[in-house]
């Protein structure tokens, strides 16, 4: 009966994504959104089980060790699914920005 932001929020133990609704960060470029090469960079067990979802859909908990060496269970949920595109301000604004301040 609560979104999955809020359950992230409440319930997570997840330090880097309770406080953000959930959301995991790209550590390519500081954003919330992934390529699907970025995404199999990031945790091949994610690409492949995001690969699966349709938008609003969630997996089942999925055992995986943290950045700290512990063992726990994430449960994912896809939010949106943005087609291959030409970059554009209104769509890859934060993209553009991180490329743009790091050059």
């Amino acid at each position: 009966t609560i979104s999955f932001s809020e359950a992230a929020s409440r319930y997570s133990t997840d330090g880097e994504s309770k406080h953000n609704g959930g959301l995991i960060v790209n550590p390519f470029n500081g954003s919330t959104r992934f390529e699907m090469d970025e995404l199999g960079q990031y945790d091949q067990n994610v690409a492949f089980a995001i690969n699966k979802l349709k938008v609003g859909q969630y997996t089942k908990p999925m055992p995986f060790t943290t950045s700290e060496g512990k063992q726990a269970y994430r449960i994912l949920y896809l939010k949106t699914n943005i087609q291959a595109h030409q970059a554009n301000l209104k769509d890859d604004y934060q993209r553009i920005q991180s490329g743009a301040t790091s050059k």
